[in-house]
Parts: C-alpha cells; sequence; structure tokens
C-alpha cells in the first residue's frame, strides 16, 4: 500500500513496542503464576486452625490472582492507546483483559479493560475523555489506537490482523507484526518471519482499512 515514510516508521515503532511489552507481561505472569502454585498449600495463618470463612476467602483470592496470570500468559495485552493530556504530555496504555501485573517498568503502562482506562479502548480516535484516576480526574484525547490479537508462534510472539487507528492516519490493519518488523530489517528470528510472509504471500502485510 501507498503509506508516507513517517507512516511506515511508525507503524514499525509500534510493532516492535507491543511485542517487547507482550513478551514481558507473560514472563512475569508465568513466573508469578508458578511462585503461588508453589505456595499454595502452605498456610499463611498464625492460627493453626483458622476460620473455614477465611480459608475459602484466601483460596478465592489465590484462584482469582492463578486465573489473570493464565489468561495474560495466554493473552498479554489486547489493546495499545495513546492519549494526550494538558500540554503535550502524551501517556501510552496497554490494555489487558484480566487484572494486569507489574513489570517494573515506569515506561509501561498497564490496565485492565474493565478499569477506567480501559475504557479508553472502546473510543474513537480524536475523542475526549475525562479519566477518573486515584490522584484525580483530568481530560485527555485519544491520539492512537490499535487492536491485538496475540498468540504465540515458534515461542516468540506476534500479532495477527492488527488494527492500528491515529489521528493523522486512518485505520491500517497489519496481518503480522513480526512479518512487518522482518520487512524493516530489525534483529529478529529470520526463520520465523519468513515462514510468517510465506503465509501472506497473497495478502499485503500492512494495507489500509479494517
Amino acid at each position: 500500500m501507498n503509506m508516507s515514510k513517517n507512516h511506515q516508521n511508525r507503524m514499525k515503532i509500534i510493532a516492535g513496542e507491543a511485542l517487547k511489552t507482550f513478551s514481558e507481561v507473560s514472563k512475569v505472569a508465568a513466573f508469578q503464576l508458578a511462585e503461588t502454585s508453589s505456595s499454595h498449600g502452605s498456610s499463611p495463618f498464625v492460627n493453626p486452625n483458622p476460620p473455614q470463612q477465611a480459608i475459602n476467602n484466601l483460596q478465592r483470592i489465590v484462584g482469582i490472582d492463578v486465573e489473570n496470570c493464565r489468561i495474560l500468559t495466554r493473552e498479554p495485552a489486547i489493546a495499545r492507546v495513546m492519549v494526550s493530556g494538558d500540554g503535550e504530555n502524551k501517556e501510552t496504555y496497554y490494555i489487558c483483559r484480566a487484572t494486569p501485573v507489574s513489570v517494573g517498568d515506569e515506561i509501561t503502562k498497564l490496565a485492565s479493560y474493565r478499569s477506567p482506562v480501559g475504557r479508553l479502548a472502546a473510543l474513537p480516535v480524536g475523542e475526549e475523555y475525562v479519566l477518573s484516576l486515584p490522584e484525580g480526574s483530568r481530560t485527555v484525547k485519544v491520539l492512537e489506537r490499535a487492536r491485538f490479537q496475540p498468540e504465540m508462534v515458534s515461542q516468540e510472539w506476534d500479532a495477527k490482523h492488527s488494527v492500528i487507528e491515529g489521528v493523522e492516519y486512518g485505520a491500517i490493519t497489519i496481518q503480522s507484526l513480526r512479518a512487518l518488523l522482518k520487512e524493516s530489517g530489525d534483529d529478529v528470528d529470520y526463520a520465523l518471519l519468513e515462514k510468517l510472509l510465506d503465509e501472506e504471500t497473497e495478502t499485503e502485510n500492512v494495507r489500509e482499512g479494517i
């Protein structure tokens, strides 16, 4: 497709950032899942005979944490939203289907789709939204929105049929994020991406529209 160099570069930046985020989130979720599973069964109670209600509450909490981590290992994030706030400040959020884990990175902001921030993923590009956060409310504008279908291919993360929209460009569908990076000559698994590109021989990897 005919797309400006700036927009091509923007798509590659988003693709690289997204795949890095998928990897980080899934690794942390897998680690926490293993930790929770190994520690489950050891009693945290000082009282050797805790009330049954306390046991039930603990099991429910552990069960929720385990399920959240399982979801994140399979599907680290389903959307990416960039917003502008006061002045020239811009923030990028990755929206998860489950309660997100902390990846120890101040730049990577994660939020559940059930949270106020998660609402951003459902808004059209260009729309303003009053974002309610613990530190207060503020109005933001959606600058970019991407929707992902993450999947693990040969031990590497990819996302198929991603749709990216921005205030400076219309909807763009990317068949494979990893194939896009392959086209850019980035340092990735070439054997894997050759296979991905072969699968897309009859379809442009990047095309306008949804």
